[in-house]
Formats: structure tokens, C-alpha cells, sequence
């Protein structure tokens, strides 16, 4: 039976990715529709990456002292007034002011719900969190399908004030977070705790990794259209699909932690069909690279499992707020040089190229992982 704290909390981290992804994919679409040009639409995406880059640790650190509870519910009202702001102007400049604000809502929700759900004790630590991940996961399949239906069907500020109207809803539901433990610490604790080998080493691979992300931000859907030839709707249906694969292994992949899984050999094969998922995707039949980019999946879904896992074990659980915010951090930076460097090199050789790029990088990442001396999860 699942605890209900850790089914409460997976359920917010499932209802806070629905309704953004309801939009975020299709955000380029509405703002060419509002007539915003290209680098207005790279300026305010390049605002969310930079809010993470800005406040992922900071948040982390409050997670520490003061109550995650309290901040989940600023984040969800900082998100109720993001887009409802948004329903009300098409200003570019405005909409600057709001990106900022915005990206703080998403990092403060989406860091605080992490830490939250680290802190709390289990026998079966490998369920937990792929409960917890599954459930987040999930929501993007859901906000991915619904968004075009919403979006073609409604005006698009009706759509942006009733997602305001549900983070509201969220806001009430937070206050039946459970507490958690505060502690007065040291900033020389947390210097301790991540200037280790090996904390270093397994940051690092998961850079590597994340560069995949930046390229994939930047290149996927181009190359889908230009390349496997899909509408905007075939589009959805195919990153639907292949995130609820990933939904699947990340739930086995959990259970099995449980069961003693070996998370050393677990990380060499995640890394291993996430590297090459992401570089077979790229041949130019539907059915064949689809059946990759679910490969590909599977590899991102044990890799992010094995990821939260190791930042129980690394860290000291106390401090695990700040700790596991410095590695969503060093990602944060991966995915974007992944995307400054990939979305010239995609516009200059053709989409395909950084995919495959990044999907050796990934590969490399495994020849890092698999070449160290010591086990990062020992």
C-alpha cells in the first residue's frame, strides 16, 4: 500500500506538470500567432533556464531551514499569477517581467517537491521514488495531449486563466503537505558534502547526460517535422507515447531497486540505451525511430531513478535540499550549453546532427561511469 504522503505528494507533482505542459510545447505557436519573432521567443525560453540557473540552489538550501510546505504554496501562487497575467496582454515586454516571474514559480515548485519527497523515510526508497517519478512524468503525457485540443478548441487567454484557476486549486491542496524537519547548519557542511570524488564524478556524468536534454529542446520537434514528416498533432502523439514508456520503466525500475538491483550495472545500461536511443531515432522511418526514441526512454527513466537514488546515498538526508538542488543545477547548466550549442548546429547542418551528437555524448558518459574506480552509490 502506498504511503499517503508519498501519493500526495506524487499526485502535486503530476497536477503541477499537467496543466504546464497544457502549454509549454505549444508556447513557440502562440507567440509566432501573437507575432513575436525568433529571438523574442529564444529571449523569454532562455528566461526560464536562466531563473533555474539563478535561484535552483537558493531554494534548495531554504528547503533546509524553513518549511517546504510554505514554499510549495508561494510557488503555486507565484504560478496562479503567471498565467494569469498572461490571459490579460500580448505585450512582448510584459511577458518578460512574466517569464522571469514565471521560471521562479516552476523552479521554486519543482525544486520544493523534490526535496520533499527525498526527505521522506521508507523501507522501499526505490518505489518511492518511482512513484513519485512516474506520477511527474505522467503529467507531461497528459498536458502534451490535451494542450492542442485545448488550445485549437478555446481562445488562448480562456486557456491561460483557467490554468491559473487550477495552480489555485493546487495552492489549497498544498496545506495538506506534511511538515517537515528544519535544521541550522553551516554553509561549510554543504562545501563538505559535494567537493567529494565522488559526488564530483557522478555531477559530471549526469552533465554529459544532460546535454541530451538541451539538444532535444532545441532540435527534436524540427527534426520530427522536417524529417519524419509529422504535423504538429503526430508530433504530440509521438513524445506522448514515448513518455509514457518512460513513465512504465521508471515504476519497474523502481520496484526492482528494492529488490537489491545492482544501481551500478542499472546506470551503465540506462546510459548505454539512452545514448544509443537518441542516435538510431534520428533514421528517418517513423515506426524505426520511434522504436528507438522508446529505447531511448527506457535509458533517460533508469538513469533519472538511479540519479535520485544516488543523491539519497550521497548526501547527508538533513541537508538533502541543498545538496540535491547543486546537481539540478550543474544539469540545469548541461541542458543549456546543450541547447546554445546544438540549435546552431542544427540550423546549419540539419536536425539530425544534434541528436546524434548528443546521443554519444551520453555514450561517453558511460565510458566516465564505467571507467571510475569506485562505486558512486557505496
Amino acid at each position: 500500500m502506498i504511503n499517503k504522503n508519498i501519493f500526495l505528494i506524487s499526485l502535486l507533482a503530476f497536477f503541477r506538470r499537467a496543466p504546464l505542459f497544457i502549454t509549454y510545447f505549444y508556447f513557440p505557436l502562440i507567440f509566432l500567432d501573437f507575432g513575436f519573432n525568433g529571438w523574442q521567443i529564444g529571449i523569454l525560453f532562455s528566461l526560464f533556464t536562466i531563473t533555474a540557473l539563478l535561484f535552483t540552489l537558493p531554494t534548495g538550501i531554504t528547503n533546509d531551514i524553513f518549511s517546504i510546505k510554505k514554499l510549495i504554496i508561494i510557488g503555486f501562487l507565484i504560478l496562479f499569477s503567471f498565467y494569469f497575467s498572461l490571459s490579460l496582454t500580448q505585450n512582448f515586454w510584459i511577458y518578460l517581467i512574466l517569464f522571469f516571474i514565471g521560471g521562479l514559480g516552476v523552479n521554486i515548485t519543482e525544486t520544493s517537491l523534490n526535496s520533499l519527497i527525498l526527505k521522506i523515510k521508507t523501507n522501499t526508497p526505490g518505489k518511492k521514488l518511482g512513484i513519485y517519478y512516474t506520477f511527474a512524468q505522467f503529467g507531461i503525457v497528459i498536458g502534451t495531449l490535451i494542450g492542442g485540443f485545448l488550445l485549437t478548441t478555446f481562445n488562448v487567454a480562456i486557456v491561460f486563466r483557467n490554468i491559473s484557476y487550477f495552480f489555485l486549486i493546487l495552492v489549497l491542496i498544498s496545506f495538506f503537505i506534511p511538515k517537515t524537519k528544519t535544521i541550522k547548519f553551516e554553509f561549510l557542511h554543504y562545501k563538505k558534502d559535494i567537493l567529494k570524488k565522488s559526488v564530483l564524478l557522478f555531477v559530471f556524468v549526469l552533465f554529459l547526460l544532460s546535454l541530451h536534454w538541451g539538444a532535444e529542446a532545441v532540435a527534436l520537434s524540427p527534426f520530427l517535422e522536417t524529417k519524419l514528416g509529422l504535423t504538429k498533432i503526430g508530433i504530440g502523439i509521438y513524445m506522448a507515447l514515448s513518455v509514457l514508456i518512460m513513465c512504465i520503466a521508471a515504476y519497474i525500475i523502481g520496484i526492482k531497486i528494492d529488490k537489491n538491483l545492482d544501481t551500478k550495472k542499472a546506470l551503465y545500461v540506462g546510459l548505454i540505451l539512452s545514448g544509443i536511443g537518441h542516435i538510431l531515432m534520428t533514421y528517418p522511418n517513423y515506426f524505426f525511430s520511434i522504436f528507438w526514441r522508446f529505447i531511448h526512454e527506457i535509458g533517460d527513466a533508469i538513469v533519472g531513478i538511479i540519479m535520485l537514488i544516488g543523491i539519497t546515498r550521497l548526501f547527508n538526508i538533513d541537508r538533502i535540499g541543498g545538496s540535491a538542488s547543486f546537481v539540478v543545477t550543474v544539469m540545469t547548466m548541461g541542458m543549456f550549453f546543450g541547447s546554445l550549442i546544438f540549435s546552431q548546429i542544427g540550423y546549419k547542418l540539419g536536425y539530425h546532427i544534434p541528436l546524434i551528437f548528443s546521443g554519444i555524448l551520453t555514450l561517453t558518459a558511460f565510458l566516465l561511469a564505467l571507467y571510475q574506480r569506485k562505486s558512486m552509490y557505496h
